[in-house]
This record gives structure tokens, sequence and C-alpha cells, in this order.
């Protein structure tokens, strides 16, 4: 089981889609992401758009968001569905998963890492082909829980997720996921981590803690 991680101590849960507990915005993702990986080879939906039928694609990709081209398992296929809840500064701990998987986001805001440092930022309404065999942490960065669905293209008695025992890039990071080794801190006007030399430089300020400070904090004064 993965532990989610943070000061407050917030949790998250990961529950089978049952049938009975798979609400309509869940089914319509389902439907909406095979058409999408039906017309992977086609020129067309496999269903067409009608007065009554309304088909709107959510993704057509064949590489997974890191670049690596995408690659289906070999052996007893079996198809997993998951409903993800993160509350508000949670994280999913570090992690892999060795099938492709697919996530839609339904609320929230949340904010995927690789161990190269590089980040996905995903919000309401966005899909995500999640990277294969690399390891990967998602953390909650809004305010208000992050609800996503998650398909897994697996193998019949097989495990698609597993902790990650490696360690990012740059160490351990702040509450935001800031670098303070590399000289990272936490803008709330930018809502990022910045360099404060890059950051004066950029807005073309005086470098100076009492301005980086001033210029950070204003998005929350006002």
């Amino acid at each position: 089981m993965i532990v989610a991680r943070t000061k407050n101590k917030a949790t998250y849960s990961i529950r089978p889609l049952k049938d009975k507990q798979i609400i309509v915005s869940a089914r319509t993702i389902l439907f909406a992401l095979t058409v999408g990986f039906c017309s992977l080879s086609t020129t067309s939906l496999a269903v067409e758009s009608s007065e009554a039928v309304t088909v709107t694609p959510l993704l057509k990709t064949r590489t997974v968001w890191d670049g690596k081209p995408l690659a289906w398992p070999q052996g007893k296929a079996e198809v997993t569905a998951l409903r993800v809840e993160v509350a508000p500064g949670a994280e999913t701990g570090w992690h892999r998963h060795s099938v492709p998987s697919f996530a839609v986001m339904l609320e929230g805001s949340l904010e995927v890492r690789l161990l190269d440092g590089r980040t996905k930022r995903l919000k309401a309404g966005d899909v995500l082909a999640e990277v294969v065999d690399t390891a990967h942490n998602g953390r909650n960065i809004g305010s208000t829980p992050v609800k996503l669905v998650v398909f897994y293209a697996g193998l019949a008695n097989h495990r698609h997720t597993t902790k990650s025992t490696l360690k990012p890039i740059g160490g351990e990071r702040d509450a935001h996921g800031c670098i303070g080794s590399a000289g990272y801190r936490w803008c709330a006007r930018e809502n990022a981590c910045v360099r404060p030399w890059e950051l004066a430089k950029q807005k073309d300020f005086p470098l100076s803690a009492e301005n980086i400070e001033a210029y950070c904090a204003s998005a929350v004064n006002n």
C-alpha cells in the first residue's frame, strides 16, 4: 500500500470501482477513453457523434507523458479501474507502475513529479497517460481534495503498482516540493518554486530578502 505523506498527516484513499460504486462520470470517462484507444489506428471514431450521442475523445497518444512509447503487456489481460482521492497537502509517495495506466482528473489540482525533477500539473478535466516503470510522486497542491479515476491496462494476477525506494534528485523537499539545497523557495504569487536571484532579474527589482518576501507574499495579502 502506498502511504501518503504530509505535515498535517492528511491521507488519501484508493478504492476499486465496483459495479455498484461506479458513478455516471466514471462510466462516461471509460467509454470516452475506449473510443479514443480504438481510434488510434483509424481516421474516424469507433462511434460517430449524432443528435442522441455525443462523442468527445479525451486522449489519443502513442506515448506516456515523459515521452516514452506505449507498450502493451503480453499475457492474460485484466483492466482495473480505481477512484483515487488525495487530501490537501497529501502525497501518494514515490511509486511506479509496471503497466500502462490512464488518469482522468475529476476535481482538484495535482502535481506529478519524476525523479529527475520534471513535473506535470493536472486540474479537473485533464487526462494523463501515466509513466511506466518510472518512479513518480503525486502531490495535492490545492486547498480541496483531489479526485481522479485511473484505468490500468494490466495482467491477471499481476501487481501493477509498487513502492519506489529511489530518492529524487535534490534530496528532501519542503511542503511545497521546493529543493532548498538547489536554491529554490516557494513563491505564492507565482504559485511555483523559484530561485530568488532569477526571480528578481526576471521581474526587474533589486535582489534582497525583503523584496523577495514582499513580492512572493503579495498574492496572499491581496
